[in-house]
């Protein structure tokens, strides 16, 4: 079972993931005006159609498969360890009220 899970594993990293969005806003923008200039041109609304189609399928064979383009920054994860992540915790939260509340600023106690 992991090795069937290994094999449609499909990583890619936050900046990849900006990239997918953008390429797939852009492709479908694009597949759009075209199409609708296809559509003009012919007078034909099943030419509109077949052009955007077209369009939306190149566009997901550009996103949908994990390129190597999408996973140039990948994200080095941490080992989990039950004890640090309770200081680290307890540290933000410190910092936290310390910003809040900065000692010796006189304005504060008034």
């Amino acid at each position: 079972m992991d090795s069937l899970s290994n094999a449609f594993e499909a990583t890619i990293d936050f900046r990849g993931q900006v990239l997918a969005e953008r390429v797939t806003q852009v492709g479908i923008v694009v597949a759009a005006v075209l199409a609708f200039g296809v559509g003009q041109v012919f007078q034909s609304f099943e030419c509109l159609l077949l052009t955007f189609g077209g369009g939306v399928v190149l566009t997901l064979l550009l996103v949908l498969p994990p390129w190597p383009m999408y996973n140039r920054h990948p994200v080095q994860w941490l080992k989990s360890s039950s004890s640090s992540s309770s200081t680290v915790r307890d540290t933000k939260v410190a910092a936290v009220s310390s910003e809040e509340y900065p000692e010796g600023d006189d304005e504060a106690e008034e």
